[in-house]
């Protein structure tokens, strides 16, 4: 049974295709839309007045309709008693499938642009990369300015996040945050989605861990990143030194991991966690999540996770690499880098596959206990590091460009 047409219910799905972004959703560059896909053509359907007369006329040559929003119903009904009908059952509410001639035939299935928008292609790797440096940038302006922050009044968590901010609207093709941000001090460190308001904003002071994640939507690629730096005025205690060099090994194991064609990221997830349970350690969410194009900064079908995924790990697919560690009461940390899969070598036991890390900021070395990394740890750490200087020193001003140098020295 083959199918004829397909309605697309996702709005990440609908971006993709029609290589289309809005501002519908917060967050979360989209329109409130749905997409039929029929033989020859395609209707959209929208709001009346989101799409400007030029942008109508573009769609038209590629026999994209545009038809009200609210005449789907009508539409689906009208569809003919012959037609093979696509429906994801994980998106398509019961009013829409409701709503389709009862004649019809319908196929349900993971919708087909799931999986092809999972898998980056050349130009959009090469955007990906460009904007990573971007980010870079940005992240590493806060964090040294950050570390100025000495002395009374120090900012807050939310005042941070606002800082954290302006640092990306000064870079090329910023269009806003892709999730609100995780500022978290101390004890709010060890929350994993963690969120201030203004009845829990807490100072930055100068105690205790402070763990940064946030991301941004750029027409170039969307960013997400995690780090934590100590606002200790002296050294970091020693459990937080442990827990910290603990945190990047798991992310290292990650990062250096190669595995053959076919593996899915629920075992991936497991080497994340080996050097964690070897101490009786865990953490209570998963290693990784998909990240769109200038869409969604969770997107399916791929993870890194406990919670096994039918979805095998493919070359071009950008995910998230986080790991954490997380002690009630006290802190948390979390260490998170983009990473894409990539081919590796075939041997006679079939492809193997690998990741290349994408995002560029530096990893705290006060936080390093060096004696607890092996060789080949330290050899990725000293390699990243350079690259991270490397790419990012050129556009950043003499002072920070002096601090990242000593922040990326070798181990």
């Amino acid at each position: 049974l083959r199918a004829d047409r397909h309605l697309m219910v996702s709005l990440e799905d609908i971006a993709w295709a029609l290589n289309l972004r809005g501002s519908d959703v917060h967050t979360n560059p989209v329109n409130i839309a749905f997409l039929l896909i029929e033989p020859g053509s395609a209707t959209l359907f929208i709001r009346p007045g989101k799409m400007d007369a030029d942008l109508v006329r573009v769609l038209a040559r590629d026999q994209i309709l545009i038809a009200d929003y609210d005449s789907l119903s009508t539409v689906l009904a009208g569809i003919p008693d012959e037609a093979v009908l696509v429906l994801d059952p994980q998106t398509t509410s019961i009013h829409i499938k409701d709503s389709l001639n009862p004649a019809c035939r319908i196929i349900e299935k993971q919708a087909p642009a799931m999986a092809m928008k999972a898998v980056k292609n050349q130009t959009e790797t090469d955007h990906i990369r460009a904007t990573l440096v971007r980010d870079g940038r940005a992240v590493v302006n806060f964090l040294f300015w950050l570390e100025q922050q000495v002395s009374p009044p120090y900012p807050t968590e939310m005042s941070a996040a606002v800082k954290l901010e302006s640092f990306r609207q000064a870079q090329a093709d910023f269009v806003g945050n892709s999730f609100d941000p995780i500022m978290a001090m101390g004890p709010h460190s060890a929350i994993c989605h963690y969120s201030a308001d203004q009845t829990s904003d807490t100072s930055i002071g100068r105690q205790g861990l402070f763990l940064t994640d946030s991301g941004g939507h750029y027409r170039s690629g969307t960013t997400d990143i995690t780090r934590t730096i100590s606002r200790n005025p002296d050294r970091p205690s020693e459990r937080e030194i442990c827990d910290y060099t603990q945190v990047l090994k798991s992310h290292i194991a990650v990062a250096t991991a190669t595995f053959p064609k076919g593996t899915r990221g629920v075992q991936v997830d497991a080497l994340a966690r080996r050097n964690l349970w070897d101490l009786g350690l865990d953490f209570g969410h998963g290693t990784g999540h998909g990240v769109g194009f200038f869409l969604s900064v969770h997107e399916g079908p791929a993870r890194i996770s406990p919670h096994p995924a039918d979805q095998a790990l493919v070359a071009g697919m950008v995910l998230t690499n986080e790991p954490g560690l997380y002690r009630e009461g006290e802190h948390g940390i979390r260490l998170e880098n983009m990473i894409r899969v990539t081919r590796g070598k075939k041997t006679r036991f079939g492809r193997f596959l690998g990741f290349e890390t994408l995002t560029l900021c530096h990893f705290e070395p006060d936080l390093i206990d060096v004696s607890v990394l092996d060789e080949s740890e330290k050899q990725w750490l000293n390699r990243y590091h350079e690259t991270v200087f490397q790419s990012l020193s050129p556009e950043l001003d003499p002072p920070v460009t002096r601090w990242l140098r000593n922040k990326t020295r070798p181990l």
